[in-house]
């Protein structure tokens, strides 16, 4: 199985959930006061100094929100493409009006969204790890995923992370082969239990996140 040689690079996104905080018991909380207050502001700076150039026009607000969504799944790993396009389509017309009033509910709306998608990722993960995989097929994994899209439908994203698997239990099956030559103590996990432990630590990490970083990086993907 071929793998890119950007491995390190696209393996990043995984270090993005590594934002350590207070747990969210489950749905984002409304934003503080001063969170609001901030995005008053940045509404303000939009309409005095034309941000970029440009006022916070629909189309800038759907880069914005496009913007937000990556920074919440890095690798594009996650969200699928209707979902890029429903929030778009959603949020793309009242952005400028939402922000001026203090009003920055989109972002844990669309967390909201980003955590559900998660989750079901994570259950069909742990379902599929106990199924066999076929590793005479021949097929290739894109490690560094920001230059593409996300997947179009759940069928695509399916066969993206069984191909992210395979590479995930080759790699972890080398690394025991390299250990083993260069006589290093072996683990004592089969690279199965290591990458699925792997993804339980991803759950653990997104739990971690808490209102104010959440509108961090909603405001800061306006940038």
């Amino acid at each position: 199985m071929r793998c890119s040689a950007f491995f390190w690079r696209g393996c990043f996104w995984l270090n993005l959930f590594c934002l350590v905080s207070s747990p969210l018991p489950g749905s984002p909380p409304p934003p503080p006061k001063e969170v609001q207050t901030t995005a008053i502001l940045v509404q303000k700076l939009l309409q005095d100094h034309h941000f970029s150039g440009k006022p916070l026009t629909e189309e800038k607000a759907r880069e914005w929100v496009r913007a937000y969504m990556e920074s919440l799944d890095y690798n594009h790993a996650f969200f699928l493409d209707a979902d890029l396009r429903a929030y778009q389509d959603t949020y793309g017309p009242q952005l400028a009006k939402l922000t001026q009033r203090g009003d920055i509910s989109p972002a844990y709306e669309i967390f909201s969204g980003f955590s559900d998608r998660v989750r079901s990722r994570l259950d069909w993960i742990r379902t599929r790890l106990t199924l066999p995989f076929d590793f005479s097929l021949d097929q290739t994994y894109e490690i560094d995923r920001t230059r593409v899209g996300w997947p179009a439908d759940h069928t695509s994203a399916d066969d993206l992370w069984d191909r992210r698997l395979k590479f995930d239990i080759l790699r972890e099956k080398l690394v025991t082969q390299t250990n083993a030559k260069t006589g290093k103590k072996p683990k004592e996990e089969n690279p199965l239990e290591t990458v699925s432990k792997r993804y339980d630590r991803l759950l653990r990490n997104l739990e971690d996140y808490d209102s104010e970083e959440i509108s961090q990086l909603y405001l800061t993907a306006l940038a």
